[in-house]
């Protein structure tokens, strides 16, 4: 976990600017399931043999999924630029 904690601010900087379409956000979600599969040092293959899902990784790993951290921050960015004088 120490190590993904690092990478989050990497992986989501500027997040609150961004519009994702869909095929994007699947890419996201992607990426954030291979790192929570190596961190549980699971291939892929293994996986699909044994039928663990990425959702029981996470669970695992104590963390939520990409979409949480994402509008997480957005939420808290329009917080920010609600109390913003006008």
């Amino acid at each position: 976990m120490v190590k993904y904690t690092r990478v989050f601010p990497c992986l989501l900087y500027g997040c609150e600017a961004w519009s994702l379409r869909e095929d994007l956000f699947k890419r996201l979600r992607r990426f954030h399931n291979r790192c929570a599969r190596s961190m549980c040092r699971v291939d892929l293959h293994h996986a699909f043999r044994h039928h663990i899902t990425s959702a029981s990784l996470l669970r695992r790993l104590g963390i939520l999924g990409i979409g949480s951290y994402f509008h997480n921050r957005v939420l808290r960015w329009a917080g920010h630029v609600a109390r913003m004088p006008t």
